[in-house]
């Protein structure tokens, strides 16, 4: 029974500490790199960091990040929850508009939650929702769309009904997936409506023009909210996936920002201090083993022969030289609460390991290939995770290096045997890490991960609180370990040159780094 609205207790939300007094807008346009070509700019299609990056400026959602990461309301005012926990009513700002002028209303976000978890939109992040009620249901095609546990009383109320309390759901309203979305241009463009000209959004930009591996250009939305606080002109995003050349570009003036390459990592501490930002973010980089491929994805010993022979320390002391930090635990440290569990063999010498991988592996000789973005970082690490390999086991690796777009369909069709990958948390919790591989979880789980063990732990952790709750989040990381699906190398350490032309750059552990938060000066 859904509880009466006399069960509802307010929840306060804080006033912003950023705000000032009058208009924040100075003009100007800021130059950024993005490291890969968008696959898309449609929320509920986009997998990759840059893909975020770019949509982060487009359109906003009940919640947000701040400049710091940590979550704010946004096109919702403040919001209720019950009781039990399992309803959320969120109000709405009034008088919201889309980027075209026309009225937008919580009706907006139930037809945008709804066509996230339609089976028809495939959409790869669905299982995301998997907190709302029906969602599993819908995403497996047992009911209906409209039967999503969200909807609309009035225009500026929004009302959520979940099967288990959600401590994390501020930050999941924030991602992409939980956008409301422009049912008319939709409707209207089909696929197309993401282009410059059809494009209806309500973030702090509207896309302005997109040249494919060039530039995407957005300009300022004048119908936005909070308009008056945004302070650019415009952002160019331009496609520099070349580290090293994008640091050149840097230097040069054209960019005001650069993620770093390995190779210029010490020259930036010596010679750019003062402009070399550091950040610890809540991300781990780590190899996948598609359990659903013959041979060592069915072969949990060769799978955990492989993670043995893997000298992390040396992988970012002499390879990955940006001062990452080795990984032996899947769950990045840094949430509060949380202890990340590490493989038990993570204080064996290597020396030790290496036997021990050589005892499980034994005289068989197996050929596996190793998938790879494209990228000058991952192609260090690929080829010093084959060296490795092959001087201490039978074994002969063959990398297969794409362009984003195609390694992110390989990897989330299944179409391989290891692939090397990365996620960025999505919001402050390890459940965000480690629900990815529920039994459950559709695309998100593309090594096709069963273990009913570990999805035993997570359904547990769902009904749980506090210390309990998180208890047996790590549990459920010791049986993932165990099963050497997820081999973890690094938890990520962001590496960027900032012009100190820009202001409002925060530390921020989810590497957001939004425009609206930035702007340019002399």
């Amino acid at each position: 029974m859904m509880p009466s609205s006399a069960a509802l207790r307010r929840v306060r939300v804080a006033a912003l500490a950023f705000l000032i007094a009058g208009p924040a807008w100075a003009g100007g346009t800021i130059h950024r790199q993005l490291l890969a070509e968008p696959e898309s700019l449609d929320p509920q299609f986009i997998s990759g960091s840059t893909d975020y990056d770019v949509v982060d400026d487009l359109f906003e959602g009940l919640t947000a990040q701040a400049a710091d990461g940590t979550i704010i309301p946004a096109l919702a005012q403040r919001w209720e929850i019950s009781g039990d926990r399992l309803r959320w009513v969120f109000h709405l700002r009034p008088e919201l508009v889309w980027s075209d002028g026309s009225p937008l209303t919580a009706g907006d976000f139930v037809y945008g939650m709804r066509r996230a978890v339609d089976p028809k939109t495939a959409s790869p992040y669905a299982a995301a929702l998997a907190p709302f009620k029906m969602a599993h249901e819908i995403i497996e095609g047992q009911a209906k769309p409209a039967q999503l546990g969200v909807s609309a009383p009035d225009d500026v109320t929004l009302v959520i009904d979940l099967v288990e309390p959600t401590p994390f759901l501020p930050g999941l309203l924030a991602q992409p997936i939980a956008l409301p979305l422009p049912h008319a241009a939709i409707e209207r463009w089909g696929t197309d409506w993401t282009r410059p000209g059809h494009m209806v959004n309500d973030g702090p930009f509207v896309l302005e023009s997109w040249t494919p591996q060039s530039e995407i250009l957005l300009a300022r939305n004048a119908k936005y909210h909070d308009a008056g606080a945004v302070a650019l002109d415009k952002v160019d995003w331009l496609l520099a996936d070349d580290r090293r050349a994008a640091l050149r570009r840097y230097r040069a003036g054209e960019l005001e920002s650069a993620a770093l390459a390995a190779e210029d990592f010490a020259w930036a501490k010596t010679q750019k201090p003062d402009e070399l930002r550091s950040t610890n973010l809540l991300a781990t980089r780590y190899l996948v083993v598609n359990e659903t491929a013959s041979g060592i994805g069915a072969d949990e010993k060769l799978r955990e022969a492989l993670s043995l022979v893997i000298d992390r320390d040396l992988l970012v002391a002499k390879i990955d030289t940006r001062g990452q930090r080795a990984a032996w635990a899947y769950v990045p440290p840094g949430m509060s609460g949380y202890t990340p569990q590490a493989f038990p063999y993570a204080v064996m010498a290597p020396a030790e390991r290496v036997a021990r991988a050589r005892s499980l592996w034994g005289d068989k000789r197996l050929s596996v290939t190793l998938l790879v973005e494209r990228d000058d970082i991952d192609h260090r690490i690929a080829e010093a995770l084959r060296a490795m390999w092959q001087a201490a086991l039978p074994v002969d690796v063959t990398l297969q290096e794409n362009e984003w777009r195609v390694f992110n369909a390989a990897y989330h069709q299944r179409n391989f045997t290891i692939a090397l990958t990365g996620w960025y948390a999505d919001y402050a919790d390890p459940w965000n890490f480690l629900a990815n591989w529920r039994s459950e979880a559709g695309p998100l789980n593309a090594a096709g991960y069963h273990n009913p063990a570990f999805d035993e732990a997570m359904n547990k952790a769902r009904d749980a609180d506090g210390a309990e709750r998180l208890g047996l989040l790590e549990q459920a990381e010791r049986i993932l370990l165990a099963d050497h699906i997820v081999l973890p190398l690094e938890f990520v350490v962001s590496q960027n040159l900032v012009s100190p032309r820009v202001k409002g750059w925060e530390a921020d552990p989810f590497d957001m780094h939004m425009s609206r938060f930035l702007s340019v000066g002399e």
